[in-house]
């Protein structure tokens, strides 16, 4: 282990960032038109995530997430805040945590960087489980 290890008490979870999925590099090089096609199927699948209410959602329990939006970043009531709100809320709580030196990692260093990447998408699946379980007991 180097120095860097003692650095951070995040390297604890380090075993289990290396089993989680990643995505790979590509093995060709992506044209802007494909990235554009992809970026905007992504845009209209959010869109429509944002119109679908989630299965058993009361019009009281949307009155009292709604209150929540600008903390959860999303549309109370909808797959859009299952789906992509716990792993926008994650990414900007790890970035201030880095950001205000809370937590000491440097992301010019690739072993730091995989280890943020790897927290966030940790901390990203306990917003969505807490979400979820909020919604459950609303």
């Amino acid at each position: 282990m180097d120095e860097r290890s003692f650095r951070s008490k995040l390297y604890v979870l380090e075993p289990i960032i290396q089993r989680l999925p990643e995505v790979s590099v590509p093995k060709r090089h992506i044209g802007f038109k494909e990235k554009l096609m992809w970026s905007g199927i992504a845009l209209i699948i959010f869109l429509i995530m944002t119109q679908v209410p989630l299965y058993g959602m009361t019009a009281q329990a949307q009155n009292w997430f709604g209150s929540l939006r600008y903390v959860l970043a999303s549309r109370a009531g909808t797959l859009m805040q299952l789906g992509i709100g716990p792993i926008v809320t994650a990414g900007i709580v790890m970035q201030l945590l880095v950001g205000a030196k809370i937590i000491n990692l440097d992301l010019s260093h690739p072993r730091d960087k995989a280890l943020f990447t790897g927290t966030q998408k940790i901390l990203a699946v306990l917003v969505g489980i807490f979400q979820a379980s909020a919604f459950v007991m609303a």
